[in-house]
């Protein structure tokens, strides 16, 4: 994928997301990475830094976007701590 589809309406993210809609949900995409740069970034996320997710779906992930906004929070919080 070369082109990022459109953000969601009104910035509103679905309850489950793709890993496609976390790198949107972390901006990801507003920061000049490709989809496939933010695919990367959220797999090492979940791999090195406990990024939650919901399991495999095919080949990809799938996510719960309040636990994804929730790690996102404690992760800066600990970092400001």
């Amino acid at each position: 994928m070369t082109e990022w589809p459109d953000r969601p309406i009104n910035e509103s993210f679905p309850p489950m997301l793709d890993t496609v809609l976390v790198g949107q949900l972390l901006l990801y995409d507003r920061r000049g990475n490709t989809p496939d740069q933010a695919r990367r970034n959220v797999r090492r996320l979940v791999a090195e830094c406990g990024l939650p997710t919901l399991g495999k779906v095919g080949n990809g992930l799938l996510f719960d976007r309040d636990g994804v906004i929730d790690w996102v929070r404690n992760r800066n919080g600990a970092e400001n701590a």
